[in-house]
């Protein structure tokens, strides 16, 4: 008896249905005149915002991944500068400093040839991948307000 009930409605939705549609058939519907000003703006600020959230993402990843690296990169740097005697050979400076002044140019080459130049290098672009992440981040948290503003709008 529910699906009679179903069925006869269903007949009187499509009879109803039948009747209103030849009225609109020939009429075209009025948009406003700024509509696709509207929507150009809004696909605009969608972009926006997508390139917005891309920088915010590789901010962060860029800072937690060259974080990640720096510590044990800065290890490996304290390792080899232990290892290759150039804590000792920095340390004469205080100890010494009449010997390091007598043959200076000797000691500056110890010093150079002693550096664990791969190791610091990476630590070094490590800590600067680091840093331009930070400043990146900075600057794209600053304009945050304005795209706030214009997803509000």
């Amino acid at each position: 008896m529910h699906l009679f009930f179903v069925l006869i409605y269903i007949q009187l939705l499509i009879s109803n249905m039948k009747e209103h549609i030849p009225k609109f058939k020939n009429q075209i519907p009025e948009f406003p005149t700024d509509l696709f000003d509207k929507v150009i703006d809004n696909i605009e600020t969608k972009r926006k915002l997508r390139d917005f959230k891309k920088r915010i993402i590789f901010s962060f990843f860029g800072i937690f991944s060259s974080s990640l690296i720096s510590i044990p990169l800065f290890k490996a740097v304290w390792t080899y500068l232990g290892e290759s005697g150039f804590l000792r050979f920095f340390s004469l400076i205080f100890s010494d400093f009449k010997l390091v002044l007598s043959s200076w140019q000797n000691f500056g080459l110890s010093l150079l040839e002693s550096i664990p130049i791969i190791s610091l290098t990476l630590f070094l672009i490590s800590i600067f991948i680091l840093f331009e992440s930070i400043k990146y981040l900075i600057k794209y948290s600053k304009s945050f307000n304005t795209f706030n503003q214009l997803i509000k709008s």
